[in-house]
Parts: structure tokens; C-alpha cells; sequence
């Protein structure tokens, strides 16, 4: 797989690998190759973070879609359809209790 950088990402590299060259002699192109090993290993492991092909992801996303529909793709209206099925299901829902408020007093020191 090849890696493109967008025109503006190539030079903010570039510019991050010069700086650092300045900064300490050889270490922006430390940097440089350490961002390369690090595109290296995503490039490596991206079928672990491809979720297009999740049924249960496409499946939300089926959902919200219907949803979308259903509410014109309007905010308000998606959010009280998103209401009405959380009062519906509350029964199912988990529901915790707020941590209690942590104060922290400060002690001067004399």
C-alpha cells in the first residue's frame, strides 16, 4: 500500500524535520524515520481498524440512517426520536450514580 501526503501534510514534515535538525543535529531525521516505522505499522494493522465491513457497524449505521429518514435529517427532531426510545427502553438501560463531587482544598504552607 502506498502512503500519499496532501500537499500541506509533505510540507509540515518537512518543516517538522527541519526544525528538529536545527534544534539537535540528525534528530529531525530521527524523527522522520520514526514517523515512517509508525505509518509502517498502521499500513501493517489497518485490516484491525477497517469497521466498513462490521456487520454490527453497518448495521447501526443502517439504523441511524432510518432515523435520519424518518426526521428529515433534522437535529431536534432526531434527538427527540432518540428520547422517545431511551424513555421506551429505560428499563434496559444502565444507569449509574454520579461520582460524588471531589473538592481539593489547598494548605498554605508557611
Amino acid at each position: 500500500m502506498e502512503i500519499i501526503f496532501l500537499l500541506p501534510a509533505k510540507a509540515e514534515l518537512t518543516d517538522a524535520t527541519s526544525y528538529y535538525n536545527m534544534q539537535s543535529e540528525g534528530l529531525g531525521y530521527e524523527f522522520a524515520a520514526e514517523v515512517k516505522r509508525t505509518l509502517e505499522r498502521i499500513v501493517k494493522n489497518l485490516w484491525r481498524l477497517n469497521m466498513k465491513t462490521d456487520p454490527i457497524v453497518e448495521q447501526v449505521r443502517q439504523v441511524r440512517r432510518e432515523i435520519e429518514g424518518e426526521t428529515q435529517q433534522d437535529p431536534e427532531l432526531f434527538y427527540q426520536h432518540l428520547k422517545k426510545i431511551q424513555e421506551r427502553l429505560s428499563d434496559r438501560l444502565v444507569c449509574r450514580k454520579p461520582k460524588p463531587l471531589v473538592t481539593i482544598t489547598k494548605t498554605r504552607v508557611a
